[in-house]
């Protein structure tokens, strides 16, 4: 995640990509935040093409999980929900289903991913009998913050999101890893569930990856079987 936040990023990225290998891995994740979003995001339908472009350079299918800076952030830091919006239907239209395109031979994924029926940004499998969970986890600057009523709804969502797939796939899973841009701020509500979540299925051991600008790595919420990784945006 937090890449790329310039041109050089832009140019080094496909680079640092092409040195993946198949046989280190069978899918990649981008974190979220496409781009800096200092001073105001704009968000055209170019930043996702160019984004969408950069990735082809992956040997592996790639899944993005959605950042602030290519969405709520969206509108040049004056707020408003409509550049939101429509950068949200780009990011839909380049990125949702990246994974699935077939024109870049990736090895098959060989998963069923499921979304949310509402909010398209929430994602989970299950692979080798781990459960994959892609959250919706933005962190927007204050003058973004969607009505109070609907940020506590879109939380709930994401929290039950994650207990409804504990519940359908605990005898077959082993572990579970949580995919989110951010675990700072306005998101807290989701973590506090996330706590509750972790306790009650002791036996699962719970990675949680996160974008960050820095890497940290910790047994998270006094839980021990939860665990955080966050994840720095060195290219």
């Amino acid at each position: 995640g937090d890449v790329p936040y310039s041109d050089m990023e832009a140019c080094l990225l496909p680079h640092e990509l092409a040195k993946l290998s198949t046989s280190e891995g069978k899918f990649l994740v981008h974190l979220g935040d496409l781009q800096d979003g200092k001073g105001g995001a704009t968000c055209p339908e170019t930043l996702h093409e160019n984004i969408a472009s950069i990735f082809e350079s992956s040997p592996l299918p790639t899944i993005f999980v959605i950042g602030d800076n290519e969405w709520l952030d969206c509108g040049g830091g004056e707020g408003g929900t409509d550049a939101a919006e429509e950068s949200f239907a780009y990011w839909e239209k380049h990125l949702l289903a990246f994974h699935e395109r077939t024109d870049l031979n990736w090895p098959p994924l060989d998963v069923n991913i499921t979304r949310h029926a509402d909010h398209p940004e929430f994602f989970a499998f299950l692979l080798e009998g781990v459960l994959f969970l892609g959250q919706g986890l933005p962190v927007p600057q204050p003058q973004n913050m969607p009505d109070p009523d609907e940020w506590d709804n879109y939380l709930e969502a994401n929290a039950n999101w994650t207990r409804e797939h504990f519940v359908a796939n605990v005898e077959q899973m082993r572990a579970a890893v949580i995919l989110s841009h951010s675990s700072a701020g306005p998101v807290e509500p989701y973590f506090e569930e996330l706590k509750k979540i972790a306790s009650a299925y002791e036996q699962i051991p719970i990675l949680l990856l996160e974008d960050n600008h820095w890497f940290e790595y910790e047994t998270y919420r006094e839980e021990p079987n939860l665990y955080r990784i966050a994840l720095d945006d060195t290219v």
